[in-house]
């Protein structure tokens, strides 16, 4: 799975999210997805670690096999630069699991279970439910839930689209379409801040998910 998030790269009270910071958020998208699109293709590294060097890729998959998360950060790059984001920050991670004794039909059931969220996530999936299906297209509803140094519930949408190389490679991208932060924590059925403002915790969440039997 790779997921790319976009946080606001600032220690005020209040925030709101700029058309530049969004712009850099988008070109990094795109550069991420042109490089994706030849992982898919016939003959690409369709697992991201497939694509690492010999050594490091057989060490990768004695860490899988063992039953450990493989995690490292992705940094995308255009012509060798990275791409500045004003006024926010970029985080964008892989992560990699072994599921063993289960069929791609089982893993995917439990994987287009949005609703199922709740218990796999708990406890930073509060609430979890479709907003509509048809076909391979989902449109799906989350509040997310985070306790660190503040409270933070978030009310996030997102369109999701599922595809498949072949029989035993499938995978879906998901685009947040909608976050929004509750005013109140303490009130997850409370008035929320408008779109784009707030404390500027979460503007953006897209993730990439991968399946290979």
């Amino acid at each position: 799975m790779f997921f790319a998030c976009l946080f606001l790269n600032s220690s005020t009270f209040a925030a709101e999210l700029k058309s530049n910071t969004i712009a850099a958020f988008d070109a990094y998208v795109a550069a991420s997805e042109t490089r994706m699109q030849t992982e898919l293709r016939p003959g690409g590294n369709f697992l991201y670690v497939d694509s690492l060097p010999p050594n490091a890729r057989l060490a990768a998959y004695q860490q899988l096999r063992a039953g450990e998360v493989y995690i490292a950060r992705l940094i995308t790059t255009v012509n060798g630069k990275s791409i500045p984001v004003p006024d926010g920050m970029i985080h964008d991670w892989v992560g990699l699991a072994f599921i063993p004794n289960s069929s791609m039909e089982q893993v995917l059931q439990v994987a287009k279970g949005y609703r199922l969220r709740t218990i796999i996530y708990k406890p930073d999936v509060i609430a979890a439910r479709e907003i509509s299906h048809s076909g391979n297209d989902y449109k799906v509803f989350l509040r997310l839930y985070q306790k660190k140094f503040t409270t933070v519930v978030l009310n996030t949408e997102y369109d999701i689209r599922w595809d498949k190389v072949d029989q035993d490679r499938v995978y879906c991208n998901s685009y947040s379409t909608r976050i929004a932060e509750l005013r109140d924590p303490d009130n997850p059925n409370g008035p929320e801040y408008p779109v784009g403002e707030g404390h500027g915790y979460l503007w953006r969440l897209y993730t990439y998910w991968r399946f290979q039997a």
